[in-house]
C-alpha cells in the first residue's frame, strides 16, 4: 500500500572497475516514510530488458568478459 509519497531517489551511482571487478556505490536515500528505511537493491543485464526483470544481486560471480552490461540501483520499501 502507497502512502503517497514517492519512492526516493538513489543518487551519486559510480561504477568502477578493477580487473574484473565491478563495484558499485551510490548515496544513502532518504525516507520520509515512518516504515523502516528503504532497501536499496542493485540489478544487471546485457540488454535494458533484463536489468528490469532481473533478480536484484549484491554480489554476483560469473559476469563474461568483452560483455557490456548495464547496472542499476533501485529502491524497494521494507513493509512491516
Amino acid at each position: 500500500m502507497g502512502d503517497g509519497l514517492p519512492l526516493p531517489a538513489v543518487t551519486n551511482v559510480k561504477a568502477s572497475l578493477s580487473k574484473n571487478v565491478v563495484k558499485l556505490t551510490w548515496d544513502a536515500p532518504k525516507n520520509k516514510r515512518k516504515c523502516p528505511g528503504p532497501m536499496v537493491s542493485t540489478y544487471y543485464g546485457v540488454i535494458m530488458t533484463d536489468v528490469f526483470l532481473g533478480t536484484s544481486f549484491n554480489v554476483y560471480n560469473g559476469m563474461a568478459s568483452c560483455t557490456s552490461y548495464t547496472f542499476s540501483v533501485g529502491v524497494i520499501l521494507q513493509h512491516t
